[in-house]
């Protein structure tokens, strides 16, 4: 019983990362962009 648990627990989880994987690539390709939109729009406002 124990081991069918596990299993479906671990199916669980992985729905879960291929729910949250592409999500948090996202954010982390956003959190990437936004430092380098900010710095241009900082020298854009400096010129």
């Amino acid at each position: 019983m124990a081991t069918y648990q596990e299993g479906g627990v671990l199916k669980i989880a992985d729905a879960y990362l291929d729910i949250l994987t592409p999500v948090v690539s996202f954010q982390a390709g956003a959190l990437l962009i936004i430092p380098f939109q900010w710095i241009l729009s900082m020298e854009k406002k400096s010129n």
